[in-house]
C-alpha cells in the first residue's frame, strides 16, 4: 500500500504526533484529554477499533479494500465526484479518512492549548514557547523526508523503526517532565 513511500512517513507522524500531541497537550493544561467533544473520544476509539477488528475477522478484505469507493456509494453521489475519488481503491480511502481524523484530533489538541492560554491570560512568550515545543516531533517526522526515495524503499523497516524509537524517546520525555513539573527543552540534543 504505501509501506517504503514517503506517504508511509507522513501517516506515521501523524500517528505518533497525535500522541505527542495529546501529551504535550497535558504539559500545559494539565489536563490529559480523552475526547475532542462529547461524541468523540478514546473510548469511542477503542470500541471503533475493536468492531472493526472483528468485522475485518468476518469478510474476505482483498474483496473489499481492493474495490473502488464509487461501487459503494449511491450512483447519484459518485456521478458527483470527481473520477480520482470515485475510482480511488476502498484502502486508500480508509488510510485517508483515518489520516484525517487524526490531523483532526491534532489541530483540535493545539486549538485548546492556545484557549486554554488565552483563558488564563498567559504571555506571548509562554505562547511561542509552548510552539516551539513542536518542533522536535515535528523535525523527527520531516526528517526521514529529506533521504532519497530509492533509500527509503529499501530501508523502509529501519527508517520507521528508527522514527518510532525517537518518538518514544520524546513522548516518554513529555510525559516524565509534566508528571516532575520540571520545564521540557524545545530542542533536545540528544535525540
Amino acid at each position: 500500500m504505501s509501506g517504503g513511500t514517503r506517504w508511509f512517513v507522513g501517516l506515521q507522524l501523524i500517528l505518533q504526533g497525535s500522541f505527542w500531541v495529546a501529551q504535550w497537550e497535558e504539559y500545559y493544561t494539565r489536563i490529559l484529554p480523552h475526547s475532542t467533544s462529547d461524541f468523540f473520544g478514546v473510548t469511542e476509539g477503542v470500541y471503533g477499533l475493536g468492531l472493526l477488528n472483528i468485522m475485518m475477522a468476518l469478510v474476505d478484505r482483498e474483496s473489499i479494500f481492493l474495490r473502488q469507493m464509487g461501487e459503494f456509494l449511491p450512483r447519484w453521489v459518485a456521478d458527483i465526484l470527481p473520477p480520482s475519488l470515485s475510482q480511488l481503491d476502498l484502502r486508500y480511502v480508509y488510510v485517508l479518512g483515518w489520516a484525517c481524523t487524526a490531523t483532526f484530533l491534532v489541530i483540535s489538541s493545539v486549538h485548546r492549548v492556545m484557549r486554554h492560554f488565552v483563558s488564563t491570560k498567559v504571555r506571548w512568550s509562554v505562547r511561542l514557547s509552548a510552539l516551539s515545543k513542536l518542533l522536535v516531533p515535528l523535525m523527527t517526522g520531516m526528517a526521514p523526508l529529506l533521504l532519497p526515495g530509492e533509500f527509503l524503499r529499501s530501508n523502509a523497516r529501519s527508517v520507521s523503526v528508527a522514527m518510532g524509537l525517537v518518538f518514544s524517546i520524546v513522548t516518554k520525555k513529555i510525559i516524565v517532565f509534566s508528571m516532575a513539573k520540571m520545564t521540557y527543552a524545545s530542542i533536545q540534543p540528544d535525540v
